[in-house]
């Protein structure tokens, strides 16, 4: 999308905390050769997950709150039964990948707000390459019982995936989520970068029609990176099922 750049552009200018990531691939920061490993793992070409919360939500009693002090929101919605509802971009987080400073070096972060328990070291964090997780700004998550690790299922453009909350972010901000969830939507964010291209064409969707719904209180039940996905999905089948 032609606007993706300027868009990055525009939020590094204003301080953003995710705007050097695309700066800094496109300044030749991480270039072919010099990239740090990275988990390759498979992008799901299939059909959305078979529980599609989208199709069940009740909107009759939902409340909008005001959203103009949340920069990348187009809507907020309050359910009747505590459900969040959010229409915005996607910015890519890299934060909580052994690689997250070399790949966003102005602010990417070893860790995340979510920590596995009994994990040490780098173990400890949401990988961002390695597991679907969604960012929520700051002072939001209080307001309507969000917890960390609380479950999410997020649509775009028909597809529909489940993520966790896994981080917290700038207070003025709405829409970020990690590499792996990116991909998962078929976004593709690491797609030709080994070729000269950069994440300011590829690494986000500036386009305000990413849904996420956050479900306060639906605890996703983590314990490694390595299972994390896995358990995601599972937590949110069951949770379709009911529905």
């Amino acid at each position: 999308m032609a606007g993706v750049a300027r868009n990055l552009r525009s939020a590094a200018g204003r301080g953003s905390r995710r705007g050097g990531l695309a700066l800094a691939l496109a300044a030749g920061l991480l270039v072919p050769g010099c990239a740090p490993q990275r988990v390759t793992r498979p992008v799901d070409t299939g059909p959305a997950r078979p529980a599609d919360l989208f199709a069940t939500l009740d909107r009759d009693g939902a409340r909008a709150i005001p959203h103009h002090g949340y920069l990348g929101a187009e809507a907020l919605l309050l359910l009747a039964d505590g459900t969040l509802l959010i229409r915005a971009g996607l910015e890519i987080d890299a934060d909580g990948s052994p690689n997250a400073r070399a790949l966003d070096p102005r602010h990417g972060q070893l860790t995340t707000s979510l920590q596995y328990p009994g994990q040490v070291g780098q173990d400890r964090y949401v990988d961002a390459e390695r597991v679907p997780y969604i960012v929520l700004p700051r002072g939001l998550p209080e307001r309507f019982g969000i917890a960390l690790g609380d479950l999410a299922a997020v649509r775009y453009r028909g597809r529909t995936v489940f993520a966790v909350f896994a981080d917290v972010g700038p207070a003025d901000r709405l829409g970020e989520g990690s590499i792996r969830l990116a991909e998962l939507l078929g976004h593709r964010p690491w797609e030709r970068w080994d070729q000269g291209e950069s994440f300011s064409t590829h690494g986000g969707i500036s386009s305000r029609e990413v849904e996420f719904l956050v479900l306060p209180g639906v605890r996703v039940p983590l314990t490694s990176n390595a299972t994390a996905e896995a358990d995601i999905a599972a937590a949110g089948a069951r949770v379709g099922a009911a529905r």
